[in-house]
């Protein structure tokens, strides 16, 4: 069962290979969560076990349906200003931003909300509809700039209509959030709970 390494340097395992950490120049997405989502009291939270000072950027895949019809995506950030260590909390207050804008010229945004959303329009919930953003969180480690949440996505509205859109979430007032870190993610519907799937990927 051992490994062969060939004169041109290719590597062949005789059976499948399992690795306890990640082979460095592997490549530069680490894939750090693979798990289905099933809200508890609203929220889906991906906390500092996954999102912490390991890495300052992260790729997000996430795959969900609400079990409530015609609700928004919404999203809140952990902060703290421990850079190590400290799992953050939600920053009271209308201190989040967020801007959609559908690839048909739909909009939706503000610099002053207690929370983000991702979703130039409600999302329904009949057979088949629900809401697949894929995303880059930006900014977590650095003290100079408001971490951000940034990608493109598609839901399928109320009516049963296909919509894709681009989408930023993140953290307002510089002044005072730009110096601090991002400990976590909470997603939540504007309703109800939701179900589906949420793929996470360090950035090397």
């Amino acid at each position: 069962n051992a490994m062969t390494i060939a004169s041109g340097g290719q590597v062949t395992f005789p059976q499948t290979a399992t690795f306890t950490n990640p082979p460095t120049g592997a490549g530069s997405l680490i894939k750090l969560l693979d798990t289905t989502v099933s809200s508890v009291g609203g929220n889906y939270d991906i906390n500092n076990t996954y999102i912490n000072s390991t890495y300052d950027s992260y790729k997000i895949i996430y795959n969900v349906k609400p079990d409530t019809d015609d609700v928004d995506l919404r999203l809140q950030f952990f902060m703290t200003t421990n850079a190590s260590g400290d799992a953050g909390s939600i920053i009271s207050g209308n201190n989040h931003s967020y801007q959609n804008g559908s690839f048909l010229g739909t909009y939706r945004n503000s610099n002053t909300s207690s929370y983000s959303v991702i979703g130039h329009v409600n999302i329904g919930n009949a057979t088949g509809e629900g809401i697949n953003i894929e995303g880059t969180l930006m900014n977590v480690n650095d003290t100079s700039m408001l971490v951000a949440l940034t990608g493109t996505a598609s839901l399928v509205a109320t009516n049963g209509a296909h919509n894709g859109f681009a989408f930023h979430a993140g953290m307002a007032t510089p002044a005072t959030y730009g110096a601090y870190y991002c400990r976590g993610l909470r997603f939540y519907m504007g309703a109800g709970q939701h179900t589906g799937r949420v793929k996470l990927f360090g950035i090397k």
